[in-house]
């Protein structure tokens, strides 16, 4: 058996809900209890709780704003990173390290060190000079 308890001629029947039960009787299929005795409280006598009650259980079942829901959530996700902006940054790491030191102005700074102690030490200057003629001396070289 169908009821409609709708009189207007535009209004007909499209969904229909079928459902199934052992029970005797007619069963209605509206709004939970509890629900529908937050309806009958009149709106100037709703508590807060109650008020909150009706708003979550049609919250619930809204799927567009559950949607926007999720689509809000999802855009407040934080970014990815930019590759750009990241290699940059790693760029500005690199650069505000020390600059090692080159090995051939270190030598050149520990040679100009001893030169500077020889210049103390004539005598050392002379015999190292010396030695340095007698080893480079041909005879020396046909010999070794």
């Amino acid at each position: 058996e169908i009821d409609q308890n709708n009189t207007a001629k535009k209004h007909l029947l499209g969904r229909f809900r079928l459902s199934i039960t052992t029970s005797k009787g007619t069963i209605g299929l509206s709004l939970p209890e509890e629900l529908q005795a937050t309806f009958n409280t009149p709106l100037s006598q709703r508590s807060k709780e109650q008020a909150e009650f009706i708003n979550n259980f049609f919250v619930k079942f809204d799927y567009d704003l559950n949607k926007l829901k999720k689509e809000l959530a999802e855009a407040e996700k934080p970014l990815e990173p930019d590759a750009g902006v990241v290699s940059r940054q790693r760029k500005m790491t690199e650069l505000q390290s020390p600059i090692p030191e080159d090995p051939k102005l270190e030598s050149l700074r520990t040679d100009f060190k001893f030169s500077k102690e020889q210049q103390q030490n004539p005598r050392l200057t002379g015999t190292q000079d010396l030695v340095w003629a007698l080893i480079n001396s041909p005879e020396f070289l046909f010999n070794h």
